[in-house]
């Protein structure tokens, strides 16, 4: 039996670049029920990382930006950003170094606005995050 969801990562990442076209087709898809669910945050990650397997680069800023808001979503449906989502923020959006650093600060400050109650792993990964932004690079 062939396997699907291969097929959608191998066909978004064939020319190494998601486009507008694309991130529609995803955000209509995925969001097609108003919410966005963990399996569905899973793949968006599996996407990105497909096709910087095959350019080494981020797939677009756009799609960046639709990645970070899908997981905000996420997040903020419970209003509750537990210890895993925080290790999920560390490893794909602060770990991540092609991501613009001013969209992560935009998405952590949102984050840490909206949400009622974090995990103290989710205030280590922020404070460290604006801490590294404020100091200047030598």
């Amino acid at each position: 039996m062939a396997d699907f969801r291969k097929l959608a990562l191998d066909l978004i990442a064939a020319d190494g670049k998601i486009d507008e076209s694309e991130i529609k087709i995803l955000k209509k898809s995925l969001y097609a029920d108003g919410k966005i669910q963990d399996d569905e945050i899973a793949f968006l990650i599996d996407v990105k990382t497909a096709v910087l397997r095959k350019t080494k680069d981020s797939p677009t800023v756009e799609f960046d930006k639709f990645f970070l808001k899908a997981l905000t979503d996420n997040i903020l449906t419970d209003k509750v950003i537990s210890a895993q989502e925080a290790g999920t923020i560390k490893k794909h959006v602060v770990g991540d170094k092609k991501l613009d650093v001013q969209e992560i600060k935009k998405f952590l400050m949102k984050l840490k606005k909206d949400a009622t109650t974090t995990d103290p792993e989710f205030d280590k990964v922020y404070d460290a995050f604006m801490k590294k932004i404020a100091t200047p690079a030598s």
